[in-house]
């Protein structure tokens, strides 16, 4: 078997007849014993011919050799030559000692489990989905030639860097059950009440003990466990309080409780500093990297029902790969029904003990009836936002679909006419509920805004207000979004002081009614500190900032583009009131998230070097205020467009730049340029103000 180098390993073993450096076992010499088994014992061994290199080798003991035992050993040695995989040590040679004992030799893999290689080189959240996917897709082979593990763990899927890039190897198939062929010529079974497995990995159905109910998604379920713990630093389940319950206590708990959300999990831990600096990020940053996606994809590969979990292990590594590319994943939260029906079937005998009692009865019906009330609410409100999504999506779906060639029509369309078309026709649809109509128009509106299109975006925007306030009043998160939102257009419009009442709404709604420390408390408070900002009140804009700052670190970490938007905007700030030593670190850093996040041709990019430049310019640094314009002008170009209103805010202080440097032509070319903007604009930019991040 592979296992990872021990340090504490003994030299030699009981029963193998003296040191282990002298024993030999065919064309093999023992080195040292790596780790035992029930049925085998594994040493680290020497090939002396025909090649010479280093293997692992598994032999098994002394007196385990029943035909039950043989059996199980053989099938092992049959499960692991029949894979080929890079992430599956392979067999290399089999056969019997001299006295009739089987073993096989495999590759020698001197790696770590995984999980203590994760920690032991801080690999973030990404790194580890990205070694969890290459265990998912030996687990897919191991299925694909019909091997079931059955003991997926840390110790059991190990990583070696011998490459030069981490590669996982899984391991020992000891316990591996075979779905599609046989993989012995000995009678193999397991008794009803034999455990196969450890405890705090196995799925629900392993710990049923009687190995029939058992298929591939068991392996998908210790997967889910494994890369929970690689996640949290902590299994769902304590391994020591299922070790130390009795055992029929532990199969309850294996088979019925749920295990909780990862990001949950956290905050029942107390300090996670720890764990979340081995992840590179800050403990608010791990939970905001694990809540949503992670925690989805993680709960339904846990799932108790395993129905309703990942069917291969390929579907979850297809999940994650979703994630890491932020895209949609498959994994979802259950249903109200879902999780009632759950409810009831866990509390059977006290819903029976009830009906029994006539005091009870009648309390319970009570309680019932509301409950069901309730539960019929939420099935109401779930259907309702689920006819919403369904219609935006086909409303989104007509917008996309566009007159082919062969109609007549067949130019090249563009992303402002689709846009232009989708605005004309929800103000004309009749079929559309509020809040879907409130939705696309929310979304058409930020659109336009993005594109700089701030009087297109302005009633669209206001549509969406007016609807989600007509819907759920001044008490919703979703009120206080459009209230955001149009109060960021009316601040790029050049109307500070009309904005402020937007964001000052939005942000009662949202101390009321979300969680300290959620982002999109920090998005308003970001944008009141604009307002304050523009209006003078450094102090108050300053104060803002830095609470926007903090929320947005604890939730997203501090690597986050969220983060870099408030960065910029501060270090914006701190150059307007003349603190450059304290403004240029934190531009600086603004820029490096974005760089590191989107590539160096962003749009975002270029708005950290256009306010990077100025303050250069203000250092009169002017060369290098040049070169960070000259980059920042091609990006926007790419990126926005010849005629976006940023383009005018980066050819202003590049004219300035390029006349201080004794560039006449190419200062002219420059306002050139910006009065060509000036003209097409429908709101004229205002030239020499630094851009700010709504």
């Amino acid at each position: 078997m592979s296992l990872s180098d021990d340090a504490n390993a003994p030299t030699e073993t009981k029963g193998t007849g003296g040191s282990v450096e002298s024993r030999r076992i065919g064309p093999y010499r023992i080195a040292r014993l790596l780790g035992e088994g029930g049925m085998g014992t594994v040493f680290e061994a020497e090939q002396l011919e025909p090649v010479h290199r280093k293997v692992a080798l598994k032999l098994i003991k002394h007196g385990m050799d029943s035909n039950q035992v043989l059996a199980r050993f053989e099938s092992e040695r049959q499960a692991l030559a029949l894979m080929n995989h890079p992430n599956i040590a392979r067999v290399l040679d089999m056969g019997s000692t001299d006295d009739g004992r089987p073993y096989f030799v495999m590759d020698y893999v001197a790696g770590l489990p995984i999980t203590d290689y994760c920690d032991l080189h801080r690999l973030g959240t990404k790194a580890r989905l990205e070694l969890l996917l290459q265990v998912c897709d030996a687990v897919q082979h191991a299925h694909q030639k019909g091997i079931i593990h059955r003991d997926i763990k840390p110790s059991n899927v190990l990583v070696t860097a011998e490459t030069g890039s981490p590669m996982v190897k899984v391991i020992d198939f000891g316990v591996a059950k075979a779905i599609a062929q046989r993989l012995t010529e000995r009678t193999l079974f397991t008794e009803v009440g034999q455990f196969i497995g450890t405890p705090a990995y196995i799925s629900p159905e392993q710990a049923e003990m009687t190995g029939l109910d058992v298929d591939t998604r068991t392996d998908v379920y210790s997967l889910g466990v494994l890369a929970y713990e690689l996640l949290t630093g902590v299994l769902p389940f304590d391994a020591k309080e299922l070790r130390d319950a009795a055992f029929s206590e532990m199969v309850r708990r294996i088979r019925e409780e749920e295990a909780p959300r990862a990001s949950g999990r956290l905050t029942t831990l107390g300090d996670v500093s720890s764990l979340a600096l081995r992840r590179r990020t800050s403990p608010g940053g791990l939970a905001g990297q694990l809540r949503g996606d992670l925690d989805w994809i993680l709960m339904r590969a846990l799932e108790k029902d395993r129905t309703r979990r990942y069917a291969t292990a390929s579907e979850l590594a297809a999940d994650i790969r979703r994630h890491l590319s932020n895209e949609p994943v498959l994994a979802g939260p259950p249903s109200v029904t879902y999780r009632v029906g759950k409810f009831v079937r866990r509390h059977r005998l006290g819903v029976a003990t009830a009906g029994l009692v006539g005091v009870a009865i009648l309390l319970g019906l009570g309680g019932t009836t509301f409950g069901m009330a309730r539960a019929l609410r939420a099935e109401a409100a779930a259907r309702r936002e689920a006819r919403s999504t369904r219609q935006v999506s086909d409303f989104v779906v007509d917008l996309f679909t566009v007159p082919s060639p062969g109609s007549g029509a067949g130019r090249t369309i563009t992303a402002r006419e689709l846009i232009d078309r989708g605005s004309s026709g929800l103000r004309q649809d009749r079929f559309l509920d509020a809040r879907a109509r409130a939705r696309l128009f929310q979304t058409l509106g930020l659109v336009y805004r993005n594109l700089g299109l701030y009087e297109q975006a302005r009633p669209l925007l206001a549509e969406a207000l007016s609807a989600r306030t007509a819907l759920s009043g001044e008490g919703d998160p979703e009120t206080a979004e459009s209230l955001n939102t149009f109060g960021s257009v009316v601040l790029l419009s050049g109307q500070p002081e009309a904005s402020r009442p937007y964001f000052e709404r939005a942000l009662a709604i949202q101390e009321r009614t979300l969680d300290p420390g959620d982002s999109e408390l920090a998005r308003t408070l970001n944008n009141l500190a604009n307002v304050l900002a523009k209006a003078g009140d450094l102090d108050g804009a300053k104060s803002l900032y830095e609470r926007a700052l903090s929320i947005r670190e604890q939730a997203l970490g501090r690597e986050h583009p969220e983060v870099a938007k408030v960065l910029n905007n501060l270090g914006v700030l701190l150059r307007r009131a003349g603190r450059f030593d304290e403004a240029r670190p934190i531009l600086e850093r603004a820029l490096a998230i974005r760089e590191a996040a989107f590539g160096p041709s962003h749009r975002d990019v270029a708005t950290s070097l256009d306010n990077l430049a100025l303050l250069f310019l203000e250092l009169k640094d002017d060369a290098r205020a040049r070169d960070l314009l000259e980059r920042a002008d091609r990006i926007c170009v790419d990126t926005l467009g010849a005629d976006h209103p940023n383009r005018a805010e980066v050819l202003k202080a590049l004219a300035i730049a390029r006349r201080r440097l004794g560039d006449e032509q190419g200062a002219g070319a420059a306002e050139t340029l910006l009065d060509g903007i000036a003209r097409r604009a429908a709101a004229p930019a205002s030239p020499g103000t630094s851009t700010v991040n709504p």
